[in-house]
């Protein structure tokens, strides 16, 4: 979230991460070379699991001394992985050559344990 040299001014250094309807805000006093490492429980605001890929928003805010109502904000996203689709079972038993697409991600799992890339045909 910073650099090896951070500004005398720099007081705090503000972090929000957005996925799935959650919203995860912290911050820290402003340090050389920060990082923080989050861990999402891949699951929805509801508490409900979240399969294949979602984006996750995340913002950084820098406040300084000489302006504290005013945060400047750094925004990227980041995709991270949800829960594997497991391909469908029948009586305890699984086909191996049963492939299951994620319409939302774009991903194919297949039944060998392979994941590839299905990209959409474009609208004509």
């Amino acid at each position: 979230m910073t650099q090896a040299v951070v500004p005398l001014s720099l007081v705090k250094v503000h972090l929000m991460v957005a996925v799935e309807g959650h919203l995860f805000q912290k911050w820290f006093h402003a340090s050389p070379n920060l990082a923080y490492t989050f861990i999402w429980d891949k699951t929805d605001a509801y508490g409900q699991r979240v399969y294949g890929l979602s984006e996750a928003v995340v913002s950084v805010g820098y406040e300084y001394e000489t302006c504290p109502s005013l945060i400047l904000w750094e925004k990227r996203t980041a995709v991270l992985q949800g829960y594997e689709l497991e391909p469908s079972s029948l009586g305890g038993w699984s086909l191996d050559k049963h492939h299951t697409l994620n319409l939302r991600s774009g991903i194919l799992h297949k039944g060998s344990g392979e994941n590839g890339l299905h990209l959409p045909a474009a609208p004509l």
